[in-house]
C-alpha cells in the first residue's frame, strides 16, 4: 500500500473477475476476510495479478466472489 499516492498492490488476491481461480489450495474462508481487511485503506487505485488495475470495486468484488464459494462449500 503507497499511502500517500493510495495505491494498493493486491495482487493474486485481487480477484475482480468472475471467478477466485484455482482453489485447491486455498482456504477461502480466510480469503474473503483477509480481503475485507483492505476495506480500512484509502484507496483509489487498486492493482491486482491478473486484472490490471481498477478501484475500490476490485475488493467488493473478490469479497463477493470469496463469500459465493464458502455458499457453495456449505451446501455441499
Amino acid at each position: 500500500y503507497f499511502p500517500k499516492k493510495k495505491i494498493l498492490f493486491g495482487g493474486c488476491m485481487i480477484k475482480p473477475g468472475n471467478s477466485l481461480g484455482f482453489l485447491r489450495d486455498a482456504d477461502v474462508t480466510k480469503w474473503a476476510d483477509s480481503v475485507k481487511s483492505l476495506l480500512r485503506f484509502d484507496i483509489d487505485i487498486i492493482i491486482s495479478g491478473h486484472d490490471g488495475w481498477g478501484d475500490r470495486s476490485y475488493i467488493l468484488r473478490t469479497i463477493e466472489l470469496a463469500e459465493r464459494e464458502i455458499r457453495k462449500k456449505n451446501h455441499r
